[in-house]
């Protein structure tokens, strides 16, 4: 059966000369109508070219919708905070609530570092959290002291040890203490006396650590700078922890 097909064309003779413009409004996956007229007349045009010279309004209108509800979802998905996920085992947190406390090894109450003193006999030349060159601050409490004794707070185990410290010597101790790990870290010690102690030795409370004697260059003179971590933060209030001390004689 013949099939008979009718070409309407208008042209007038300035686009006869340069050709037809591409449509108005083009996807890219439609055909634009140049390419329908690059057909031979001797042919049918392609069936999707034919559809993309009359695009029905409400297939347009449709089709932006569609853009619309897909770029409302994709905004929806980034916005969405992703379900937190569990600690491995053996990682920690930094929630206060997931630290992980130790078994209770030692009740009693911590000794005073410096032999034959208390908190109230003592002068306190520096804070935690005063100001420091090179915006740092101040990591412990400095009390002054002058060839005083430097005893252990608690009972446990050196966990650091650092007698050529270019601040003097450095002991750390880590402890169990009501529940909590609790690590001292003492420092401007004389640094011979630490040279006889050794990393992961048990240590008593009140045992003898070192003394002070001169600090490092610069320092506001002789003093034991102490500081304080209770599972692993650092403690901005040491004096309401060192009320707590006794005297060791």
């Amino acid at each position: 059966m013949a099939v008979e097909f009718k070409l309407i064309v208008e042209l007038d003779t300035n686009k006869h000369q340069k050709g037809t413009q591409p449509c108005d409004r083009e996807h890219p996956d439609l055909t634009s109508v140049s390419d329908v007229n690059s057909q031979p007349l001797g042919h049918p045009p392609r069936r999707a070219a034919a559809q993309q010279t009359h695009i029905p309004q409400a297939l347009s209108d449709k089709w932006d919708w569609i853009c619309v509800a897909l770029t409302i979802l994709c905004l929806w998905q980034i916005a969405s905070p992703s379900p937190p996920t569990a600690p491995k085992s053996g990682t920690f947190t930094s929630s206060s609530s997931a630290l992980k406390t130790v078994p209770n090894k030692y009740t009693g109450k911590p000794i005073f570092p410096l032999g034959g003193k208390t908190l109230a006999t003592t002068r306190i030349t520096d804070l935690p959290g005063s100001p420091r060159p090179n915006n740092r601050i101040h990591a412990g409490i400095d009390l002054a002291a002058y060839q005083d004794d430097v005893v252990a707070v608690l009972p446990g185990t050196i966990v650091e040890l650092k007698p050529d410290s270019g601040v003097g010597g450095i002991i750390g101790i880590e402890s169990n203490w009501k529940g909590k790990k609790v690590k001292l870290r003492y420092v401007h010690l004389e640094r011979e006396p630490l040279r006889s102690f050794s990393l992961g030795q048990k240590i008593q409370a009140g045992q003898k650590l070192s003394y002070i004697k001169s600090n490092f260059p610069g320092s506001s003179g002789p003093h034991l700078h102490l500081e304080v971590y209770i599972n692993g933060e650092l403690q901005w209030r040491l004096q309401d922890f060192l009320k707590l001390a006794v005297v060791n004689r």
